[in-house]
């Protein structure tokens, strides 16, 4: 495989890979070079680069600046770079501006046409002139791991195949490169599998037909379009895009999977022991799958330990180990003198001598790792797709209520039983089916509460009412959300607000809370004779505020406030008109005073204003129809006044007639702190 990054020994003949991009150049562009025998004064001012890369995919490089100054060829080479980048090759595979400008590193030069070569083979539209791979360095088959010797191959950016190894993932026809064909991942596709076609493996390969399905539906996994073609499932109703399909077995993604190097990897195609994919075959063992490595490391540990104790018979072993990535069981080397090979963890492969056996899959596994080799239920080996939860693994047929075995659907609450297994919400309550609050029987799936099971719509915040459904916290034995268990947990400050008005007895059966009117229970606050609130109900009275009164209140007309709402209606919170406190109510805000809404009415002629087109003259509202009325001269320029009114020595004035402000500070007089004006110049100085 050909490496992205390539350091400055690898071994290429320079010239012969220069003399191959030249012709290449030449040959897609349909121009000589303007100087033939300098390769690097050629490309120097980037057109013909641009140009290269636009006949490969059009419109890379919108604009090419023909203009002979040093910053339009270097914006020239910046413009092949950035288009270089959006056809798949990375910072590693592209030189510098200077590289090629200042002659530095041309060598650089040639890495990144090789890649641009690479990437050209892999662009289905483009089919002109190829560059000559070969003429750079040797390449091996991905297919066969052959050396390709002659220009009979078919490559892309990361794989590169003889001819005849290429076929279609899908319907196993030969890919011809003169033709269209598709790469998806490490996956090589013809026309007619990948685009538009309306059954699966309909090419003209050994595999025609063989998987006949229509696309009339979406993927069945990310519910996507099938246009680029897809993958039946097992049922044969079931579709995949092939977004959705493992990069190496081309089977559905359905259980557990990962994404290594841009690949995505099933668990049946990775290695059991370092997760690594098997693209280059692997060894089995039962039914797990190791690559050479992990393979080797398995075989050898048994034999070195038994090496510490007869170190003449493992020197007469004379059997060589080495394998080939086959589907080969690499179990077949064992000690001659040992009587028993010893057990290791399937996951970490450590002994397992010292542990004590349980008679069931987990003694396949070291202790750490029986959770996640083995299921939390029925103990068995978990070989194909698992659940995540409880800090276990579990098989998705073993996953449920430890009590009645109720199956657990997505998003639903569970709870931990003393053994570490689910419970659902009617067994971890006792077997209590009636709703806490309103006392009515539970059908179906319920929420476990602090102190019992509620209705999915009956749990609610004690404060703002609003319905749990993520998560909650407890105050004083009591549900709070979470922005009001926040404001809970907050302590006011400033003046000290009256203390102590919760009590836990002392009412009335018949008293009610003063704000839900429902009936009291727990911790109440009592703030009058016969004033009664629930602790989540005890909050501020004023407009728009609603903050909890954990830690004290402001009366105020009999009702609590937060200290900034009664510090504002003790302060600023009076009407305009009728000089009262704003309490609660729409409140009507012209310049910097406010209104009751009712108190809100036209200066002339005392209409109440509610509908929006209230003016306002020298903070004094006015209906539309009295202000034009009202409109004032400047008494300078004589116009009508219809914007903003300056007043100055009791007469009216537009702002652009409006007279200066005065200096009151005469020319000598001290100011503040020490500062004077000079009287010649006018300036503040400090004496």
């Amino acid at each position: 495989m050909i490496k992205a990054n390539w350091s400055s020994s690898s071994a290429f003949n320079l010239e012969l890979a220069l003399s191959e991009s030249q012709d290449w150049i030449e040959r897609v562009v349909g121009e000589k070079f303007k100087y033939p025998n300098d390769f690097q004064e050629s490309l120097k001012d980037g057109v013909f680069l641009c140009r290269l890369i636009n006949t490969i995919k059009p419109g890379c490089v919108n604009k090419i600046n023909n203009a002979t100054t040093d910053f339009a060829k270097r914006e020239n080479l910046q413009f092949f770079v950035k288009a270089a980048k959006v056809l798949g090759l990375r910072d590693t595979q592209l030189f510098e501006s200077n590289d090629l400008y200042e002659n530095h590193r041309v060598r650089n030069v040639a890495i990144t046409l090789y890649w641009l070569g690479r990437a050209a083979r892999s662009i289905n539209t483009y089919k002109g002139p190829q560059l000559d791979l070969l003429k750079f360095q040797g390449m091996n088959c991905s297919a066969c791991k052959k050396a390709i010797t002659d220009n009979n191959y078919l490559a892309t950016m990361t794989t590169q195949y003889h001819t005849s190894c290429c076929n279609c993932c899908n319907c196993g026809q030969k890919l011809d490169p003169k033709k269209k064909f598709y790469q998806e991942g490490n996956n090589m596709w013809c026309e007619n599998c990948m685009i538009g076609a309306t059954s699966i493996g309909s090419g003209n390969g050994p595999n025609k037909g063989k998987n006949s399905n229509k696309h009339d539906n979406d993927c069945s996994s990310c519910h996507g379009s099938l246009e680029k073609g897809y993958v039946p499932g097992d049922d044969g109703s079931s579709k995949y895009c092939t977004q959705c399909i493992c990069d190496l077995c081309h089977s559905p993604l359905i259980g557990n999977f990962q994404v290594k190097d841009g690949k995505k990897i099933c668990d049946d195609c990775t290695c059991k022991s370092c997760g690594k994919g098997l693209e280059d075959g692997f060894f089995e063992e039962g039914i797990s799958k190791y690559c050479e490595p992990c393979a080797n490391n398995r075989k050898k540990q048994p034999v070195q330990k038994a090496a510490q104790h007869t170190h003449g018979d493992h020197c007469d072993h004379g059997k060589s180990h080495s394998h080939s990535p086959t589907k080969i069981s690499p179990t077949s080397t064992t000690n001659t003198n040992s009587n028993k090979p010893k057990d290791n963890c399937k996951i970490c492969n450590k002994t397992l001598d010292g542990k004590q056996k349980k008679g069931d899959d987990r003694d396949k596994f070291c202790t750490p790792h029986e959770k996640d080799g083995c299921c939390g239920k029925c103990n068995k080996e978990i070989n194909g797709p698992a659940l995540q939860a409880l800090d276990k693994n579990w098989h998705p047929e073993c996953f449920s209520c430890e009590k009645c075995d109720h199956k657990f659907k997505p998003n639903e609450q569970i709870k931990k039983s003393s053994k570490g297994n689910p419970l659902c919400g009617p067994c971890s309550s006792g077997g209590n089916n009636k709703c806490k609050e309103c006392n009515k029987d539970i059908v179906g799936n319920g929420v476990e509460g602090h102190d019992g099971v509620y209705h999915n719509g009956c749990f609610k915040c004690r404060s703002c009412d609003k319905v749990l459904k993520d998560s909650y916290q407890e105050i004083d034995n009591e549900p709070y959300c979470d922005p009001c268990a926040k404001q809970l947990n907050q302590v006011s400050q400033g003046n000290k607000p009256q203390q102590g008005p919760f009590i836990t007895s002392g009412w009335k059966d018949t008293d009610n809370c003063d704000s839900c009117k429902k009936s009291l229970h727990g911790e109440v606050a009592k703030t009058g004779p016969s004033t009664y609130y629930h602790k989540g109900c005890f909050k501020c009275q004023g407009a728009a505020c609603g903050a909890a009164l954990i830690n004290g209140y402001f009366p105020n007309n009999n009702k609590p406030y937060c200290k900034p709402c009664s510090d504002k209606m003790n302060t600023e919170g009076k009407c305009g008109v009728c000089s009262k406190p704003i309490v609660d109510g729409a409140i009507v805000k012209a310049g910097n005073i406010i209104f009751h809404k009712a108190c809100f009415k036209c200066t002339k002629c005392n209409t109440v204003i509610g509908n929006g087109t209230a003016l306002t003259r020298f903070s004094k509202p006015y209906c539309h129809s009295c202000f034009e009325k009202e409109k004032l001269q400047c008494a300078k320029c004589r116009n009508q006044i219809t914007g903003e009114v300056v007043q100055c020595d009791h007469k009216d004035y537009c702002v652009k007639c409006a007279p200066a402000p005065t200096n009151t500070v005469t020319h000598g007089d001290r100011i503040s702190h020490g500062w004077t004006i000079d009287p010649r110049s006018g300036r503040k100085k400090f004496n």
